[in-house]
């Protein structure tokens, strides 16, 4: 499977920077599209940089609501390819390495929204909290797992407003150089 870069740019600090990208999934082969672009053609030089943030949403909180309540839907979510591919931000500097990009590392930031939130941090998160709840229905989950994700899904505002609120995600900057020769 080839590699789809989305927003990828030339910056000053960067030869290549891809802000979200379809990689291939686990196959067992070795991932050598990965630094090509759209056409196949390199992203960057070589000896250039290349980029790429992703999120990884294993360590997705909504406090102060259970995160095993979470856990327990991301693992039931497993087989969902759209969702697991959002748990592979950890994964992307082993890929890198393996299509043969050099000097590989990884910068993690933990995002966390605590009240008083923004209004478009608020819709944002309401947003996940009904997509989440959606994804619940379809999953099989106990009785009572399945109560809270419908009652959350219903009064999202209801997590969201609670004093002790507070919202995490995490994000991957993969760095790797591409080889000279």
């Amino acid at each position: 499977m080839a590699v789809t870069w989305v927003a990828w740019h030339v910056s000053t600090m960067f030869n290549a920077v891809a802000r979200s990208c379809r990689l291939p999934k686990r196959s067992g082969k070795k991932a050598s599209k990965l630094g090509q672009g759209v056409s196949g053609t390199p992203l960057t030089k070589p000896g250039g940089l290349v980029a790429v943030k992703d999120v990884d949403i294993s360590v997705w909180q909504y406090q102060p609501q259970d995160p095993k309540l979470m856990w327990r839907l991301l693992d039931a979510l497993s087989d969902d390819v759209q969702m697991s591919g959002a748990m592979r931000g950890t994964r992307v500097s082993a890929w890198f390495r393996a299509a043969g990009l050099e000097n590989v590392s990884a910068i993690t930031t933990l995002a966390e929204r605590r009240q008083p939130l923004k209004p478009v941090e608020r819709e944002y998160v309401r947003n996940n909290l009904e997509f989440l709840s959606g994804l619940a229905r379809t999953r099989d989950l106990s009785e009572a797992d399945h109560r809270q994700w419908k009652a959350i899904g219903e009064e999202p505002e209801r997590l969201i407003c609670d004093p002790n609120f507070c919202y995490r995600e995490m994000w991957v900057l993969s760095l790797g150089t591409a080889s000279k020769g």
